[in-house]
């Protein structure tokens, strides 16, 4: 018999794109798959967020993360990147999509990223050393997968940098702690980011995905560093939301400016 999938994959999409290209959640969604253990594999849930005028684009984002096993919610929503009506849209997709996650655990993913473990290993391993800190530790709110090569020294370095006083420290081997937190791709437990939401939702929180939403999480947490990210030598995530040419190179190390 094959186990339940203990947690959800979430993917955040638009008809958008990135710099005119929009196949970069195709190329999000192989590589995860290709990586995820077949006994492993999770549920999927997608979130559209549907420009005015894209929806026959959108049906065809729909036809294809169907046929890769997803459950796909749609809604038209107009915004620009950067601006504080993306924030809002974003932050509308989540609450859309988080009631249909069933699981005790979600992994928030955008539509541009790229994951690679070290020695290509299964991605499932690090998928389950995630959700078992999280089941062991209950002041932990995230287990985020790390950009830069150099994430300690950046997070160590945004009190100086931009004012920001928070730190990261070594928890074991494999995981940092810090009270920096991002929506680079992340497992958390579902419950946990609902609650977040609501406390967004319903307060004078930043109305943001993250600043809004991170602060609501790092309330939950009860402890000065409630956010954990693996070790980057282990396992990295790669941007590729970029004009062309411009994408992370996971096959190379990346230093934060």
């Amino acid at each position: 018999m094959i186990e339940d999938p203990r947690y959800t994959f979430c993917l955040y999409t638009t008809t958008q794109g990135h710099w005119k290209r929009r196949d970069r959640y195709q190329k999000t969604v192989n590589n995860f798959q290709h990586q995820v253990q077949s006994h492993a594999n999770p549920y999927y849930v997608a979130s559209i967020k549907q420009s005015p005028g894209d929806t026959e684009f959108c049906n065809e984002m729909a036809d294809w993360l169907s046929d890769r096993g997803f459950a796909v919610s749609a809604q038209e929503g107009e915004f620009s990147h950067g601006h504080d009506s993306h924030q809002v849209q974003y932050l509308l997709d989540m609450m859309r999509l988080n009631p249909l996650v069933h699981t005790e655990y979600v992994f928030h993913a955008e539509d541009d990223w790229l994951l690679k473990a070290h020695d290509n290993q299964s991605i499932s391993l690090y998928i389950d050393m995630a959700i078992k800190l999280l089941r062991d530790r209950p002041e932990i709110m995230q287990v985020r997968i790390p950009r830069f090569t150099d994430e300690p020294a950046r997070i160590n370095g945004l009190l100086a940098k931009h004012g920001i006083n928070t730190r990261a420290e070594r928890m074991d081997e494999y995981f940092w702690r810090s009270g920096d937190w991002s929506n680079n791709p992340y497992i958390a437990r579902t419950r946990d980011v609902r609650a977040a939401l609501t406390f967004v939702k319903n307060s004078n929180l930043p109305k943001h995905s993250e600043h809004g939403l991170g602060r609501a999480m790092a309330a939950l947490g009860w402890c000065e560093l409630p956010f954990a990210f693996f070790d980057p030598s282990i396992i990295r995530c790669g941007h590729i939301g970029t004009p062309v040419g411009e994408e992370d190179d996971l096959s190379k190390p990346l230093f934060a400016n």
